[in-house]
């Protein structure tokens, strides 16, 4: 009887499940993901959680899904969109308090980016080397462009630098001229910088693609919590490597149950099991206003034995078919054939009609058990000795006549099946009694 009712509670939330979960569902996002800004070509953006790290710019987060009342998480990853270093300068260019933190040190050093303490101000880093570029012959007033500077003039001269202001050129017989260091009017001088100019050093390579990036991969991790940061089309259940791919995802609904369609006589194949597990197939399925979009199967998956599934077998487990997008494979036992081509039982193998019956169990002996009857003799209904009633007589004024009806025929045959329906009466009462009558 216990099983009896599990078989019909599998039926009824495969039932369930095949209505409420076929089709396209909504996977619930991590409670950091959202729009983006309209001027952001990434249209999403996340902000992780404190459990949460950026790892080679890509974070692991696990939206979650309900699957015939039950809530499983399903892992996905989000990789920051191009754009992401701007929206990182930006949220630094507010919070200078972070600039000590080791990936932001690398980064600014990187950009030439300094913050004065004095002002309060972000600043180009404006040195001697930058600023005072150009050699010049004190004697002529000619700038030398070229490097070492002697050589253009001097042929075999070699530049001996005498402090961060001068220098000389010199032969193996003396010094030739001594240079002055004078200031390149086209190279930039430490300066204040506004929020775009401080994006623009910070992130080249989002104002000049093809500029390679400067920003080091542990900056996102040391930003303020809860800033969001522009991510491309999340992936649902990525594959390994360094270019995941989204993949199926299969979540049993319960126990096995025996296979309607296994054929004991055939030789064992992924398709030809015993027993079946059933389930859903989470196939991502995204779009561009859906992210988070996935097509919900249900599937039975095959399996060799009738043991109940353990608890790391009832979690969510990555679908045989790596390829969201490919047809069913024939061989592959938890895709499913086309609706139009399933049997009832097919469709639900777990309901009543399509179970197949078991093998009883060992016969038991009865017990006998010894009972005295009383059984009173009854008349029947009415007396024995009753008398047929008097004939009816009716007069009929108009014609001077009159006419009468007698009781006896009817009498007669009453009398006659009398016996009859006492004695069929009395054998169903025995059959009734001894349960010759009784389904088995």
């Amino acid at each position: 009887m216990a099983r009896l009712s599990r078989i019909v509670f599998a039926g009824l939330l495969a039932l369930a499940g095949a209505s409420a979960h076929a089709g396209y569902a909504q996977l619930a996002p991590p409670p950091g993901f959202a729009p983006m800004p309209t001027a952001s070509p990434a249209r999403w953006g996340y902000a992780k959680a404190a459990n949460e790290a950026w790892v080679n710019q890509t974070v692991r987060v696990n939206p979650s899904l309900n699957v015939g009342g039950q809530t499983i998480k399903v892992p996905a990853s989000m990789k920051l969109a191009a754009n992401a270093p701007r929206f990182a300068a930006a949220a630094l260019f507010l919070n200078p308090q972070l600039r000590f933190a080791l990936g932001v040190v690398s980064w600014l050093s990187a950009a030439k980016v300094i913050w004065d303490e004095a002002s309060q101000q972000w600043m180009t880093k404006g040195d001697i080397s930058s600023g005072y570029s150009l050699w010049s012959d004190p004697w002529s007033g000619q700038h030398i462009h070229s490097s070492p500077p002697c050589a253009s003039w001097w042929p075999g001269s070699v530049f001996v630098q005498t402090s961060e202001l001068t220098g000389q050129c010199r032969l193996s017989a003396g010094t030739l001229t001594t240079l002055n260091r004078t200031k390149n009017s086209n190279e930039e001088q430490s300066r204040p910088l506004t929020k775009e100019e401080y994006e623009r050093k910070l992130a080249p390579e989002v104002f000049r693609p093809g500029t390679p990036s400067i920003m080091p991969d542990s900056v996102p991790n040391e930003l303020p919590p809860g800033t969001p940061l522009p991510v491309e089309q999340p992936v649902i259940n990525p594959s390994p490597g360094t270019n995941p791919q989204p993949q199926p995802y299969f979540v049993p609904q319960g126990d096995p149950v025996p296979n309607p369609n296994y054929d004991p006589n055939a030789a064992p194949s992924p398709q030809n099991q015993p027993y079946i597990i059933p389930g859903v197939r989470i196939v991502p399925s995204p779009t561009a206003d859906e992210p988070w979009r996935v097509d919900v199967q249900p599937v039975n998956r095959p399996t060799p034995t009738k043991d109940p599934l353990t608890p790391d077998e009832l979690n969510p487990q990555p679908d045989p078919n790596a390829d969201p997008n490919s047809q069913p494979d024939p061989g592959a036992g938890d895709n499913p054939k086309p609706e139009e081509q399933q049997s009832l039982c097919e469709k639900h193998p777990e309901i009543v009609a399509c179970q197949k019956l078991g093998t009883l169990g060992p016969a038991e002996p009865l017990k006998n058990t010894d009972k005295n009857l009383l059984i009173n003799k009854d008349e029947g209904w009415g007396p024995s000795n009753g008398s047929c009633p008097a004939p009816r007589t009716i007069n009929i004024a108009s014609a001077g006549r009159s006419y009468e009806l007698s009781f006896q025929p009817l009498c007669d045959f009453a009398n006659g099946v009398r016996p009859i329906i006492i004695a069929l009466a009395w054998l169903s009462a025995t059959l009734s009694f001894v349960g010759i009558g009784r389904k088995s």
